[in-house]
Formats: C-alpha cells, structure tokens, sequence
C-alpha cells in the first residue's frame, strides 16, 4: 500500500508538473502577446510622435516663412512711409508756390485797378 500510495503521489506530481507545464507555456504565450501589442503601441506612439515632430517643424517653417513676410512688408511699409513723407514736402512746397501766385495776382489786380484809374484820369 505504501508503494502504491507513492506511486499516486508520484503521478499527482507528475501531472501537477504537467499542469504547471501547460500554465507556463500560456504564461510565455500571453506574455509574448502582450510583448507585441506593447511593441504595437510602441511603434504607434513612436509614428504619432514622428508625426506630431513633422507637423511642429512645418508649422515653425510656416510661422518663420510668415515673419518673412511680415519683415518684408515692415519694409516696404518703411518705405511708403518715406514717400509719404517726400510727398508732405512736396505739398508743403506747392502750398507755398500757391500763397506766393495768389499774393502776385492780388497785386496784379491792384496794379490793374490803378493802371484803370491813371488811364481814366488821362482820358478826362
């Protein structure tokens, strides 16, 4: 009985032994899986970071091309700017050649009305 009762013994390890078998190698197997979907989202967050890095550096070449422009149009504005103001002379310029021409007619006129009078009292 004593023999008998090892050799159960030793069949009930067997077959815990082949239990713990089965159960390690469906822990190597989820372990495995878990392994790829881990590397899949891996791989995923890598490309969504690489994407995210591509849209960043197109958005500042974007922003620095703006300020490019924004540069360009600062000078430009400089030098309408500067016309502007060579335009202000030259109206302040045409304002005082226009004074001067109305103050020269006055004395045309007055100059005429006199030259009418001398002439009215030579005719008399």
């Amino acid at each position: 009985a004593a023999g008998s009762d090892v050799r159960q013994r030793l069949a009930d390890s067997e077959a815990r032994g082949t239990d713990l078998d089965a159960t390690l190698a469906q822990l190597g197997m989820d372990a495995v899986e878990v392994r790829g979907r881990l590397e899949l989202e891996l791989a995923g967050a890598a490309a969504g970071q690489t994407h995210a890095s591509d849209k960043v550096v197109r958005l500042v070449a974007a922003l620095e091309a703006k300020c490019g422009v924004l540069e360009t149009v600062e000078e430009e504005l400089g030098g309408v700017r500067e016309h502007v103001t060579e335009l202000e002379g030259q109206l302040a310029t045409t304002a005082d050649a226009l004074s001067s021409a109305r103050a020269a007619v006055v004395e045309l006129q007055e100059a005429a009305a006199s030259r009418d009078i001398v002439a009215a009292d030579l005719a008399q």
